[in-house]
């Protein structure tokens, strides 16, 4: 089975009640996801969850870039990526 598709998305979820760390108002998670469908339709994702948004931007973009090496990947011989 091998990678036929990766999708990367950048989600904001806003918090119900917004809180202070560091005296920052923290009022959302960004999240960086990542679908992954295989030359089978199995399909699986794999996230992270930050606070800071510069962070998750970073994330995303880099998380993008390594996806489009990964097509065509076989999904049971990670170290040979």
């Amino acid at each position: 089975m091998k990678i036929a598709a990766i999708d990367v998305h950048l989600l904001r979820v806003a918090l119900d009640a917004p809180y202070s760390a560091g005296g920052r108002l923290v009022d959302a998670n960004w999240h960086v996801l990542a679908e992954v469908t295989t030359t089978n339709s199995v399909q699986g994702f794999g996230y992270i969850v930050a606070l800071r948004e510069a962070l998750c931007r970073s994330v995303a973009a880099a998380t993008g870039e390594l996806a489009a090496a990964m097509i065509g990947a076989r999904i049971d011989q990670p170290e040979a990526n």
